[in-house]
C-alpha cells in the first residue's frame, strides 16, 4: 500500500526499482494494491521501455486460494511470473521433517456458581444488572427534559418495557459472562 501510494503520487519511479518482492503474492487478484502496481505503473513501464522495469518475487505459502479454474494462471499473469516450487530436494526434506502428530485432549468441565470464590466480578456485574435504576438512564432522562410532544408516550413505553440501549446491554454483558463462565470456567 505505501508503495502504491509512492508510485501514485511520484515520490518514487518504477525505473528506479530493480527488484519487486511480494509476500501473500496470492492475492495479487483485483483491486489489491499490488495488482494495482503491477497493472497501472508495471505494464506500462514494461510496454515502453522494457529494459528498466525491475524483476519480480512473488512468495506465497498457498499459491492458490480458491478452486476456480485457472487461478494460479491468473496470479502469474498479474504479477508478469511463473510459479515454481521447490522439487529437487523434496525426498531429503521429508527424511528430516515428520509430519506433526495430533493428540485430542479433553479438559473436564467444572461447575462454577456465581457465588464461587473468583467470580466477585460478575457477582457485581449482575447486581448491578438487577438492581439497574430506570429512573437514571440516559435514554430516560433524555425524554423527561425533552419538549417534544412525542416524548412522554416515548416514556411511557420504554419505562413499562425497560428497553433501552444502556439496560439492554448491561443484560447482553451478563449473558456473555455468564456464557464465558461456564465454558471456560472462572
Amino acid at each position: 500500500m505505501v508503495l502504491l501510494d509512492a508510485l501514485t503520487h511520484g515520490f518514487v519511479q518504477m525505473e528506479r526499482l530493480a527488484l519487486l518482492v511480494f509476500d501473500e503474492a496470492h492475492h495479487c487478484t483485483k483491486n489489491d494494491p499490488m495488482n494495482q502496481i503491477m497493472q497501472n505503473f508495471y505494464r506500462p513501464e514494461l510496454a515502453t521501455s522494457g529494459t528498466s522495469t525491475p524483476h519480480i518475487l512473488g512468495l506465497s505459502a498457498s499459491p492458490v486460494v480458491n478452486a476456480k479454474a485457472g487461478g494460479l494462471q491468473s496470479i502469474e499473469q498479474n504479477l508478469n511470473a511463473r510459479a515454481v516450487t521447490p522439487k529437487t530436494h523434496r525426498s531429503e526434506m521429508r527424511q528430516h521433517v515428520s509430519r506433526p502428530i495430533l493428540e485430542r485432549r479433553l479438559y473436564p468441565k467444572t461447575q462454577t456458581q456465581i457465588g464461587d470464590e473468583g467470580n466477585s466480578a460478575l457477582q457485581c456485574l449482575m447486581d448491578a444488572y438487577k438492581g439497574f435504576d430506570i429512573m437514571q438512564d440516559p435514554y430516560v432522562t433524555e425524554l423527561q427534559q425533552s419538549t417534544d410532544p412525542g416524548a412522554s408516550d416515548k416514556l411511557q413505553k420504554v419505562l413499562y418495557s425497560w428497553k433501552t440501549y444502556c439496560h439492554e446491554q448491561m443484560r447482553l454483558l451478563c449473558t456473555k459472562a455468564m456464557v464465558i463462565l461456564t465454558e471456560v470456567g472462572p
